[in-house]
């Protein structure tokens, strides 16, 4: 089931982007599934779920858990939509694991806005909803942009609410306000993103915004990826170009084609976003560390040593009194055996059994037989030595 991502500074347009999503994407999916602080932690405000660090804990642990359910109990045709902070880069990583334990595709949408108009819409909230003063200033100083070379962080699509031209990015000025300023982001943040594939790529527009702030250069560096395709290159709005309407404008595919600048309203943004989404992205693979262990007894790995030494020491003997059939008596019932035939011409050197048993062992660890008996062990193991000798 698809997964958007929305992150940003609190009061900055995030649920009525949400919200357009859910309309928008009606179309293209049979179900859409909203979650939000209201869903997943209905006794308390939004701004109450922000009041402490042990509150906000339980908050991004209800939101978490939420989207884990939801994720997993649907199917293809579900859209899930996180409206939230998601303002830790480690919560967003929580998040990406889950869409990729599942095989479902995942992309964050970054909703930008300046200040001045964040604290302005804060304050046209109802009392009950609205942030505090100091708890706008904390979240904004605590907030970490997504960095579109984080592969949990891609594709990154960005949507800019200002409503004002301003002479600084909104992406440069959420990084300024931010206390998360390391490895090289705002040279990343300058330069618009690829919506299809989530790789920063450069723009002569962008490449003159080097605020003073960041003259100071880590020396970590991350590599450079390849430019994405021209058939799939297409530039999101600079931050020093932004006009009075929301969003961005297709300046580098209009002025190829001979046709002047048009604002892009929201409502196309969001078409645009979803169309790439749904066309470009690919489901992610899950991977070892996403991957679900399964339950076995607690001495399946004891029982497989000690029967895949025995089986071992048992072909040793046979080889040595050249005897083609080898049989394995069982430590609970002798007069069960369990007969293998060794390959005809073929002696196997001691240290080859060895060293196979040992890459039995690595393999069951993540794939443990599906009869943990004395039997299914055997026969797993011994079908395992006849394809390793081949």
């Amino acid at each position: 089931m698809p997964c958007l991502i929305l992150t940003g500074h609190p009061s900055s347009g995030k649920t009525t982007v949400a919200k357009l999503f859910r309309d928008r994407a009606a179309s293209k999916f049979d179900r859409i599934v909203l979650i939000n602080e209201e869903s997943a932690c209905p006794d308390h405000t939004k701004s109450a779920c922000y009041k402490d660090s042990y509150v906000e804990k339980k908050t991004r642990a209800a939101l978490k858990s939420t989207f884990d359910r939801t994720v997993a109990a649907s199917d293809g045709s579900t859209l899930v939509i996180l409206d939230s902070l998601n303002y830790i880069k480690g919560f967003r990583y929580e998040l990406y694991c889950i869409s990729k334990s599942a095989n479902e595709r995942h992309g964050i949408i970054w909703i930008l806005n300046d200040t001045a108009t964040i604290h302005k819409w804060n304050s046209e909230r109802n009392e009950a909803a609205a942030y505090t003063e100091a708890q706008m200033e904390e979240l904004i100083m605590r907030y970490e942009p997504p960095d579109a070379r984080n592969r949990w962080d891609q594709p990154l699509y960005r949507i800019d609410m200002r409503q004002s031209v301003s002479a600084t990015s909104s992406d440069v000025d959420a990084l300024q306000r931010s206390v998360y300023n390391m490895h090289n982001l705002s040279d990343a943040l300058s330069k618009p993103d690829d919506v299809h594939s989530g790789v920063p790529k450069a723009s002569p527009q962008t490449e003159s915004i080097k605020p003073s702030t960041f003259k100071k250069r880590s020396t970590f560096r991350r590599a450079n990826s390849s430019s994405a395709s021209k058939e799939t290159e297409q530039s999101l709005q600079d931050g020093d170009t932004a006009a009075a309407s929301i969003t961005v404008t297709n300046s580098d595919s209009n002025k190829a084609q001979g046709v002047p600048d048009r604002p892009q309203s929201l409502e196309e943004r969001i078409d645009e976003i979803l169309d790439q989404f749904s066309s470009y992205v690919k489901p992610l693979e899950e991977g070892m560390s996403t991957r679900q262990q399964i339950a076995t007894d607690a001495n399946v790995l004891q029982n497989l040593d000690s029967l895949t030494q025995r089986i071992c020491s048992a072909i040793a003997t046979a080889q040595s009194l050249q005897v083609m059939k080898i049989e394995v008596p069982s430590s609970i019932d002798q007069s069960q055996t369990i007969t293998w035939q060794a390959p005809p011409g073929r002696m196997i050197p001691t240290a080859e059994l060895k060293r196979i048993r040992r890459q039995f062992a690595q393999w069951s660890q993540k794939n443990p037989p599906n009869d943990p008996s004395e039997l299914g062990i055997a026969t797993s193991f011994l079908a395992y030595l006849t394809e390793a000798l081949r």
